[in-house]
């Protein structure tokens, strides 16, 4: 397959022809010229002179946790305030919470909020807004659920079960969640 002309433009950096065709050189990536002055790069060509990407390094939860929780905490008052009366769209998976006047009544966490969002509807539960929470690592999403269903305690929920070892033995969620301080 031909690269786009975008794909060539995100490859080398560069928008003109000229400044394409120079940084293809000097890569050493064969290319053509077509008789428009654009280079054609075959995408076969690239596989011989880029290198292979590294392997992402995995995610362990309890080690991103002990380091990056506190980035994640919002607190009560934060997460009321937060919420629009809109669904934001996302696909990337998060934790949600329910918000039924100034009072979270649910946390939970999918892939698809809307449509979660509609089952619970279905199911019963009054709710006037949804606040989202995402960009975390989805091998830590079940550590975050735990710590916001322990932290803010919704009536509708059921505790998850938390590792001790994911939170300092100082911090108290509850304390965390609604004032800010530990």
């Amino acid at each position: 397959m031909i690269l786009t002309r975008a794909e060539v433009a995100e490859l080398t950096g560069r928008k003109t022809r000229a400044g394409q065709i120079e940084v293809l050189k000097r890569y050493g990536v064969h290319h053509l010229v077509a008789g428009d002055g654009w280079p054609r790069v075959l995408d076969a060509w690239l596989v011989s002179v880029l290198p292979e990407p590294p392997e992402p390094k995995p995610v362990r939860p309890h080690q991103w946790m002990s380091k990056e929780w506190r980035n994640w905490i919002r607190t009560r008052q934060q997460i009321v305030s937060a919420a629009p009366r809109a669904v934001p769209y996302t696909t990337d998976e998060h934790i949600y919470a329910l918000i039924d006047g100034n009072e979270i009544i649910y946390i939970g966490r999918s892939h698809d909020v809307e449509y979660r969002w509609h089952r619970h509807r279905v199911m019963g539960r009054r709710f006037d807004r949804v606040w989202v929470l995402t960009g975390f690592p989805d091998a830590c999403v079940d550590l975050m659920e735990a710590m916001y269903i322990h932290g803010l305690e919704p009536v509708e929920n059921t505790l998850i079960p938390l590792r001790p070892d994911c939170i300092p033995s100082d911090v108290h969620l509850p304390s965390l969640f609604n004032e800010g301080e530990p």
